[in-house]
């Protein structure tokens, strides 16, 4: 589940202000990052008839199918939140909020050519939330394994994040809008770097942890970038050389 919250609502979608539609947009760009199966609007009555309340939900709602993010049986709209505690029903109603709870997934990459040779992986140790957030480290080792993906005729990257410690299976769900944000500016910046797009993935959830002797820290996720070539590298990269790493443990044991 991720939460998308949206204030000073009006009750028509051509009433929207500038504000309001910029923080929709960015909504809209995240959620085409994803494979969206549910979405809930929720506002609370309380100062207005449930009409208006509904009517500012139903006015997001045709939005979002204007953008296109999900079918209109996908998207309900809920105004009754005598469910909900007393101070978020208030909150909704006083600031005419709207509250986006979306049910959704990471998309599965394609399938990879079983043929290619892989090359070592490359870890980073933080997850960047923002273009800024890359600091030198991360800078220096991307740029390393960009030269290295493009000397080497490497075809396929996979982009992904690893558990830090044995018996984790991955990110907890409360963690998806970091985890997308994250492999997303890392592909990004690969691309920025002049990989093909069309060959660089975000992979979901791989199920994976560091094997014993890893790069991880022990209370913290870290980004992978895998990488295949159709070749053998002709040079192959020392352990922990600019962020190149050694063995994983498969928790699902893809190939």
């Amino acid at each position: 589940m991720t939460f998308g919250n949206f204030i000073s609502v009006p009750t028509r979608t051509e009433a929207f202000g500038d504000d309001l539609r910029a923080a929709l947009d960015g909504f809209v760009a995240d959620l085409r990052k994803l494979v969206v199966k549910r979405i809930e609007l929720v506002t609370c009555t309380w100062n207005e008839s449930p009409s208006v309340a509904r009517a500012r939900a139903s006015a997001v709602k045709q939005y979002l199918l204007r953008h296109g993010v999900a079918d209109a049986d996908a998207i309900q709209v809920r105004a009754n939140c005598t469910a909900e505690p007393a101070r978020i029903s208030l909150r909704l109603s006083l600031r005419r909020e709207v509250e986006a709870r979306v049910a959704a997934a990471l998309p599965e990459p394609p399938p990879r050519n079983a043929l290619l040779w892989p090359l070592p992986p490359v870890v980073l140790k933080r997850l960047p939330q923002r273009p800024q957030d890359f600091d030198a480290v991360s800078i220096r080792r991307l740029d390393h394994a960009a030269r290295d993906y493009k000397n080497t005729g490497v075809s396929w990257l996979e982009v992904s994040i690893i558990a830090p410690r044995q018996g984790q299976t991955g990110v907890a769900p409360e963690d998806l809008d970091a985890y997308v944000a994250a492999v997303h500016l890392v592909k990004d910046y690969l691309v920025g770097r002049g990989l093909d797009a069309a060959m660089v993935h975000v992979r979901p959830w791989p199920g994976r942890h560091l094997a014993p002797g890893g790069t991880a820290t022990q209370d913290q996720h870290v980004v992978l970038i895998e990488a295949w070539a159709p070749e053998p590298d002709p040079m192959p990269r020392l352990a922990f050389t600019e962020g190149y790493m050694p063995a994983l443990r498969d928790v699902r044991r893809y190939a």
